[in-house]
């Protein structure tokens, strides 16, 4: 049967049908992406992207209301530079189409045409044997001339699309040295042969068959292609994203701003709304500088380097993952293989992902300056689906330790995803702690995976591990409890006159407890060190660290006391992150002591 015209309804559903291409061979893009980094996600940034589609899109009576919607949700769901790409292609062909009731096969060529022009105009170094010469030459394969059947011509157009993605290999240096094609360009194929398949039969059995093919033929040696992949070292570290609005730049600005803080810069949506992707090594410098130029949402920043090490040189056995709550030094993190889920801090509408797009130094800079009061947020579940996926792929094992849940909602939501993913045996845990007496418990997890302790090992000892940290937070001010809501007002008001200086602990159920007061600093660091001298005269010391808001001079008085008396000194001295400083305040300094 001739399919003589599309329309909004067709087109709404043949995303449906098209995403099933993508998400049937997810696992062997990431195994083929290469380029631009070779990090591994391709296919989930791919899959994301349309899955946005699929969950957040609207079928409206209306073709413009119904192109906006899934323009919109690609926008929104664009992961990576993949899924960026696809999104900024669907937001430029729904641009030309979107008053057309009905387009005519001649009617879409003409307008994939231009819509694969203003595509490349959004990237600012567009590079050919990739997923964009894919696009448009299959963009370029629909005649100019009159025809009334889609079927011939999309079919047609399909095998263009298969000789285009082969010939990647031979385009693109980086992939001739590999042995592979590019991998954002297959999964374009696979998407357009997912939707072949359908108008052609109706029949999604079809699709499958297909997609198995192709996949035998492309991915019959795919564990030698990774062996014949050098992972050279990453220019630029973080894959940036972020949606701005109420913005003061041109294009030409921005793309400027851009410039000068990495590369493989892409752009999608309108100049009232646009999402860009960058890669680059400053991402907090980077919003910084456009603080006062937009308002910044949806940010999403994937470390490329820790990805690459996770896909080709895994160090251990067993994922382990923390919040941002968790502070411990960056030498650690690395060292172990830590992953990082990122907590939000918001400054009116403006985002910003703890620890990543914002430093502490920054952070502590704004909450003086700036006219709203930052709030925190806990991470969102997709951003915790995405990472336990994307482990999920290289690790049987995962361990994922969270800040108190009578603090946060980290473990809940973390708990709530590990429950979707029945594949995978994840073990999310409460840490019953936060901040410093976290890091020490993540770092003690860390050292027994590098001493070769199995998933069942630890699942006994965390439990133990837990009741043998204890942290003391010596807080300078009650301001920013006040602020934040974590004090009313009232005894907030008493404190500050009476000259109260509180010492914050957490019960056994890690519930904050005020647990000693004093009416000078001076008098709260003798508790605190007498404190630590009376648990550590009980038992064996593991290790203590020391964490401090804007007050390294404090907490170095800390660290000099404490070594004289519990004789070892720190493992280590660091700023506070964000998420905890929001509400402990400047001054404040927190140490953690754990008991082997």
């Amino acid at each position: 049967m001739a399919i003589r015209y599309l329309n909004h309804k067709r087109i709404f559903y043949l995303f449906f049908i098209g995403s099933r291409g993508i998400f049937e061979h997810k696992d062997l893009l990431n195994e083929m992406n290469v380029f631009p980094i070779r990090d591994g996600d391709t296919g989930t940034n791919m899959a994301s992207t349309l899955l946005a589609i699929i969950h957040e899109s609207q079928l409206s009576n209306q073709p413009v209301d119904t192109y906006a919607s899934i323009s919109d949700a690609a926008l929104y769901g664009a992961r990576g530079n993949s899924g960026m790409i696809l999104a900024q292609f669907i937001f430029c062909i729904f641009e030309e189409i979107k008053q057309d009731s009905k387009i005519s096969p001649n009617g879409l060529a003409k307008h994939l045409r231009t819509a694969m022009q203003k595509l490349y105009l959004s990237i600012d170094n567009p590079v050919e044997g990739t997923m964009l010469t894919v696009m448009r030459r299959w963009a370029d394969s629909f005649p100019k001339q009159t025809h009334d059947d889609f079927l011939p011509i999309f079919q047609r157009s399909i095998d263009v699309a298969e000789k285009a993605v082969l010939k990647t290999k031979e385009e693109l240096l980086i992939l001739k040295k590999a042995d592979v094609v590019d991998a954002g360009a297959l999964g374009f194929l696979f998407f357009l042969k997912a939707i072949a398949a359908f108008l052609q039969s109706g029949n999604l059995r079809t699709l499958v068959t297909q997609n198995r093919e192709i996949a035998a033929a492309l991915h019959h040696d795919k564990m030698d292609h990774r062996l014949k992949i050098d992972a050279n070292p990453i220019e630029h570290q973080f894959c940036t994203e972020a949606i701005l609005t109420n913005i003061s730049l041109s294009l030409y600005e921005l793309k400027k701003i851009l410039q000068n803080f990495g590369d493989s810069i892409v752009f999608a949506g309108t100049k009232d709304k646009i999402r860009f992707h960058v890669h680059t090594n400053r991402p907090a410098d980077l919003f910084s500088a456009l603080h006062d130029q937009a308002t910044i949402l949806s940010i999403k920043v994937d470390d490329m380097v820790a990805q690459q090490k996770i896909v080709y040189f895994r160090k251990y056995p067993i994922a382990l993952v923390t919040d941002t709550a968790c502070d411990l030094p960056e030498e650690y993190i690395s060292a172990y293989q830590i992953q990082k889920i990122p907590f939000y801090i918001l400054f009116g509408q403006t985002q910003y992902l703890d620890k990543v797009t914002i430093t502490p130094s920054r952070f502590y800079e704004l909450l003086q300056t700036s006219k709203e009061f930052p709030k925190s947020a806990q991470p969102g579940i997709k951003a915790v689906q995405s990472l336990y996926s994307f482990l999920g792929t290289y690790f049987h094992d995962i361990i994922s330790i969270h800040i108190s849940s009578q603090l946060s909602g980290s473990y809940q939501i973390a708990t709530q995803v590990a429950n979707t993913l029945p594949d995978h045996n994840i073990f999310t845990v409460d840490s019953k702690n936060l901040s410093v007496s976290q890091g020490l418990l993540v770092l003690r997890i860390a050292q027994a995976i590098a001493n070769g302790d199995s998933m069942e090992m630890l699942q006994k000892k965390i439990p133990e591990w837990i009741e043998k940290v204890k942290v003391f937070v010596d807080i300078n001010t009650l301001k920013y409890m006040v602020k934040g809501g974590r004090i009313s007002p009232m005894k907030g008001w008493i404190a500050k006159l009476l000259h109260l200086k509180p010492i914050v602990s957490l019960d056994q159920n890690g519930k904050a407890v005020i647990y000693a007061k004093s009416f000078s600093r001076t008098q709260n660091m003798q508790k605190i060190v007498g404190i630590l001298e009376e648990i550590a005269s009980r038992a064996q010391m593991w290790k203590y660290a020391i964490v401090h808001v804007e007050a390294f001079t404090r907490a170095q008085e800390y660290a000099q006391r404490l070594e004289k008396s519990l004789g070892q000194p720190a493992s280590y001295i660091i700023d506070v992150a964000p998420v905890i400083g929001v509400h402990n305040g400047i001054g404040a300094c927190a140490v953690a002591i754990m008991m082997e």
